[in-house]
């Protein structure tokens, strides 16, 4: 399990309501990216090359997305070879 000081999802009442508008969740995720390692590559390489904030959180998102799939493959690979073995119970 990863542990991080910051958390992406709001908890509290007025962390909801900071994130209710994209201002908020841009705030949040620029904050996010001093923890995560796909988010401060991005938002940095986005930076450097000029994008606009519409094309780093495009680029963010697919990223994350495709991070997403990869990791239900890998789970969905890992319940396919690693079926619990069948036990057979003599009736007694």
């Amino acid at each position: 399990m990863i542990y991080r000081n910051f958390n992406i999802d709001p908890k509290t009442e007025e962390e909801r309501k900071q994130c209710e508008p994209v201002a908020g969740m841009r705030q949040r995720i620029q904050r996010y990216s001093e923890e995560d390692s796909l988010t401060r590559s991005i938002t940095r390489a986005a930076y450097h090359l000029g994008l606009s904030g519409e094309d780093t959180m495009t680029w963010l998102a697919f990223e994350a997305l495709r991070r997403i799939e990869h990791m239900e493959q890998l789970l969905l690979d890992h319940k396919i070879n690693h079926v619990a073995p069948m036990t057979i119970i003599p009736p007694t």
